[in-house]
């Protein structure tokens, strides 16, 4: 008897230990090791509570929906529309510097007095310039290449001093092994007249052209040199006279050239005045090692051009970089892109009180009870005798960041001013407690009875 008493007992204390597990069409709760686990194979478990509070972090693994929405997704495209928000408009180098692509490898600015130069016969004449990046080498000044302070036309944001190129056989240039062979090129110019044979991009060796040359009046492009010289792969039209940004991608197959500012599509940004080309088999040069700016070594090819900025990437850039590129230079050369980007301003109001909605306000003590949220944002539930956004007024209509000296204050306020203080907060709170109950009732309206089945 002895015996069978204790093999029970035994038996009993091995099921305690043990760990059951169930089939059944309704969550099954488990405790073992400190963990809470609430398991239901292949259906849904459903809280329905006025108040789901977690104390702590909540971790999930999976998907988190919230009143239908993928909290993963609406993630994404959040992060994907602040990044469009945060899209700025650079007007001087140094906002510019520490925003732009890492694949800038060359950089010539002729208005920020890193150019030298001297008075030779009534004109100010370059003498020496800088690559920025300091990649540069052999850097060169050819023939006669003009200092111009100021430059100023109808469309120019302000005046700003640039180069000016209208002779033959001058120009800038420099040797370099960084480019490779497909780089992409910005470049603000202004153009002054049509020339036959002007080119304000170029190599020496002869292709990576950028300029009038054969384009037609009123036109500029990028022309070709197998073939027949002087053919274009793409040109577009571009107005005499007025600051231009240019960006030239010379990609073999997928080259482009666009002009001015870019375009709103709603999902992205897209070049403005487009044209696309490709560098395969059209150029003598095989890579980018010895540019030429404002000509190209021989008769009448000069730019007949005011040139400002050159900007030399040594690969392809994204949608965003290209778009924080260009709002530099055109912000910075032709009229803030920032308003006159095209985006409608409302909608852009729109998404950024949407975010806004997304982020948590900071409740104020000693009336912050909790922080909730309400469907389309979050808000602060106050304590008794706490209203405002944050709780941060009491009944009397007080700071609470006064909190101190509350009650001190409070015997100096007038009996009608308090009366109607009281009133108002009364209000207020109606107002709060009606829009919880219209919240409760559409979350209802949503919640889906399903009880358990017993098996």
């Amino acid at each position: 008897m002895m015996q069978t008493t204790t093999r029970v007992a035994t038996a009993l204390l091995a099921l305690t230990n043990a760990v059951f597990f169930v089939s059944a069409n309704y969550p099954v709760v488990r405790y073992k090791n400190g963990t809470v686990a609430v398991l239901n194979e292949g259906e849904e478990v459903r809280v329905k509570s006025d108040e789901f509070v977690v104390y702590g972090n909540l971790s999930i693994s999976g998907n988190l929906t919230v009143n239908g929405t993928n909290v993963g997704a609406l993630d994404a495209n959040i992060t994907a529309v602040d990044e469009n928000l945060e899209i700025f408009c650079y007007d001087d180098i140094s906002q510019a510097n520490g925003n732009l692509p890492s694949s800038l490898t060359h950089w010539f600015d002729f208005s920020d007095k890193q150019v030298t130069y001297s008075t030779v016969n009534s004109k100010v004449k370059v003498s020496g310039f800088v690559d920025k990046m300091g990649n540069a080498t052999d850097l060169t000044v050819n023939g006669v290449v003009e200092f111009v302070a100021g430059v100023t036309t109808l469309n120019t944001k302000k005046g700003r001093d640039s180069i000016l190129v209208n002779t033959d056989y001058s120009g800038l240039e420099f040797k370099t092994t960084k480019l490779g062979r497909n780089p992409e090129v910005f470049v603000v110019f202004n153009q002054i007249s049509y020339m036959s044979s002007g080119l304000i991009l170029s190599a020496r060796n002869n292709g990576y052209h950028f300029g009038t040359y054969a384009a037609g009046d009123g036109n500029i492009g990028c022309s070709k040199l197998a073939g027949n010289p002087g053919e274009f792969v793409a040109k577009t039209n571009a107005t005499y006279g007025d600051w231009h940004v240019a960006d030239v991608y010379f990609g073999d197959s997928l080259g482009f050239l666009s002009i001015d500012s870019n375009l709103w599509n709603g999902g992205g940004w897209t070049p403005y005045n487009k044209v696309s080309f490709g560098i395969n088999g059209q150029y003598s040069a095989q890579t980018h090692t010895n540019p030429t700016i404002g000509f190209y070594p021989d008769a009448d090819h000069y730019a007949n051009a005011y040139i400002a900025e050159v900007m030399y990437f040594n690969q392809r850039l994204t949608d965003n970089d290209r778009y924080s590129v260009k709002s530099y230079l055109y912000s910075k050369w032709v009229k803030n892109s920032c308003t006159d980007s095209r985006v409608n301003s409302a909608k852009m109001d729109e998404l950024r009180t949407a975010i806004k909605n997304l982020m948590a306000p900071k409740c104020t003590d000693p009336g912050g009870a909790k922080l909730y949220y309400n469907g389309t944002g979050f808000e602060c539930a106050c304590a008794e005798g706490y209203y405002g956004t944050t709780c941060e007024q009491d009944q009397y209509g007080r700071s609470t960041s006064s909190a101190g000296s509350l009650a001190q204050e409070a015997d100096q306020i007038p009996e009608s001013k308090r009366q109607a203080l009281l009133s108002s907060r009364k209000a207020h709170e109606a107002r709060v407690a009606q829009k919880r109950v219209q919240q409760r009732a559409q979350r209802d309206l949503h919640v889906v009875e399903k009880e358990p089945v017993m098996v």
